[in-house]
């Protein structure tokens, strides 16, 4: 679900890039309703970092999948073609980059991409 998402804004605004890349993904969650006032701030002020799921992996994960091409494979013939175009030809193209979590006022996933 996450990746047709990804897949869904990635591929209207870029076209299918073809060379290595960095990629530095940022996720941002809410702070959670229970913490304190003091608490949330320091949050805000990167002194506290989310340590909730998803893990680190599964963000990226989601996060490159859903800038992959979506296939499916012709009965007829067996081969597999493309349905969706991805915003690059496969996530073997990605080379460098980080994933971060960090606690912001609106949560949301921010995708820098460099090609190298």
């Amino acid at each position: 679900m996450y990746e047709a998402i990804v897949r869904d804004i990635a591929t209207k605004e870029a076209k299918m890039l073809d060379k290595p890349l960095k990629i530095n993904i940022t996720a941002v969650f809410d702070v959670p309703k229970s913490y304190s006032k003091k608490r949330k701030k320091a949050c805000l002020e990167g002194l506290e970092y989310p340590t909730k799921k998803p893990d680190k992996d599964n963000i990226e994960k989601v996060v490159l999948d859903g800038l992959n091409p979506l296939f499916k494979t012709n009965k007829a013939t067996h081969k597999r073609e493309v349905v969706v175009p991805g915003f690059y030809q496969d996530d073997k193209q990605v080379v460098a980059g980080f994933t971060n979590k960090i606690y912001g006022e609106e949560p949301r996933v921010i995708v820098e991409v460099e090609e190298l």
